[in-house]
């Protein structure tokens, strides 16, 4: 199962900004730049499920998830 995880720009230069003000990223080149020159030259993916990682936390995302695809939960 290949699941494509996106999120609006607005959403990701946000995230980018955070963490550069708080350090919480180990990437020190993880720039606002960075983040539109690679979406600039992404491939088309062929995913099962498309995710927009910017409407709910991680856990709330994965919960979802697991029911769309009807797994059970600690597999």
């Amino acid at each position: 199962i290949v699941v494509e995880c996106r999120c609006l720009d607005a959403v990701a230069r946000a995230r980018i900004e955070r963490d550069r003000v708080s350090g919480a990223h180990p990437a020190p080149d993880r720039t606002p730049e960075l983040h539109e020159r690679l979406s600039l030259q992404r491939e088309p993916l062929d995913a099962d499920v498309t995710v927009d990682t910017g409407l709910a936390s991680p856990s709330e995302l994965a919960r979802s998830l697991v029911r769309r695809l009807g797994l059970q939960a600690g597999c």
